[in-house]
């Protein structure tokens, strides 16, 4: 797979930035509890041939060792944001992660409608963002309801309400997984730290 290194995809980061404004990729970083550093986007790929960029790199956080992933589109916008502890959950850890994810997708707590609402502030008013998110509501709602006039922008968590919840896991890593369609949304979880991560976000056309 061959990659552009950052010299020479800087100017176009430099734009995309300038373009959108700081407040989405701060509130990316925000979300999963990390202030913005220049040095991440030094990090920055572009994958030849492909229509995405991906910062990964190691950070620390809260006296942890982190990997830090963000997948953007051509664009910058993130789709992947996540930050996870990099020592492996031990059996203990995972065990007691499957607990609190299958308590989480049970619940009507408001945490999982909350953590939703924390994704869709981070797009402000992108308007690619919610031509996303409403294209996967029209495609989850009845023929009646596409009559409608619908709003400029949908919280996600209307799209999650027409969806269904599951946890998913292997042996190293955990999450929850929404699927709504054609669409799904991804919450990953770090079971060393105890909490969500981050999260991914598979609209019906783009993103991929």
């Amino acid at each position: 797979m061959d990659e552009e290194p950052w010299e020479s995809i800087k100017t176009h980061v430099e734009y995309r930035k300038e373009v959108m404004g700081p407040q989405v990729h701060e509130g990316a970083f925000e979300l999963v509890g990390l202030e913005e550093d220049d040095s991440f986007w030094e990090g920055l790929l572009n994958i030849k041939g492909e229509e995405w960029y991906l910062i990964q790199t190691t950070v620390e956080k809260e006296g942890r060792e982190c990997l830090l992933s963000i997948a953007m589109d051509e664009g910058l916008l993130p789709f992947l944001v996540c930050c996870r502890t990099q020592r492996e959950p031990s059996e203990m850890e995972m065990e007691e992660a499957l607990h609190v994810l299958q308590e989480l997708r049970g619940e009507q707590d408001g945490r999982l409608q909350a953590y939703t609402e924390a994704i869709d502030g981070i797009y402000g008013d992108c308007p690619e963002y919610w031509h996303q998110v409403v294209a996967l509501y029209i495609s989850l709602v009845l023929e009646t309801e596409q009559q409608e006039e619908l709003p400029p922008q949908i919280p996600l968590w209307e799209c999650c309400l027409c969806g269904s919840w599951q946890v998913c896991a292997d042996e190293k890593e955990i999450g929850l997984v929404c699927t709504m369609g054609k669409g799904s949304l991804a919450l990953y979880y770090d079971a060393v730290a105890r909490e969500l991560c981050g999260f991914r976000f598979w609209p019906p056309k783009g993103w991929r």
